[in-house]
């Protein structure tokens, strides 16, 4: 917590607490954002027959999108838990 400063009426400063909060919530939400784009691409993807011949979990569409949608269910998830800890009120 910062201390009062001069001409801030007793109370406590938190722009300076607020722009790293900032910039890593964005960080977070973007990873979020571009989680959901890559299964949206994935599911789409498998329309595409020769999409899945040379991708990771290939050459089946089940093989590749286990393999792509598990990491990215598991980045999403661990940006969401970071960014539940961090928007937490700190009073």
């Amino acid at each position: 917590m910062h201390a009062p400063t001069a001409g801030s009426g007793g109370r406590c400063t938190t722009f300076d607490a607020g722009r790293p909060r900032g910039v890593a919530t964005a960080a977070l939400v973007a990873l979020i954002l571009y989680g959901a784009f890559r299964i949206g691409l994935q599911l789409v993807a498998g329309l595409d027959p020769s999409f899945t011949v040379n991708a990771w979990g290939g050459p089946t569409y089940v093989g590749a999108l286990a393999a792509h949608l598990l990491d990215a269910v598991a980045l999403m998830s661990a940006a969401a838990w970071a960014l539940d800890k961090i928007m937490l009120d700190d009073h």
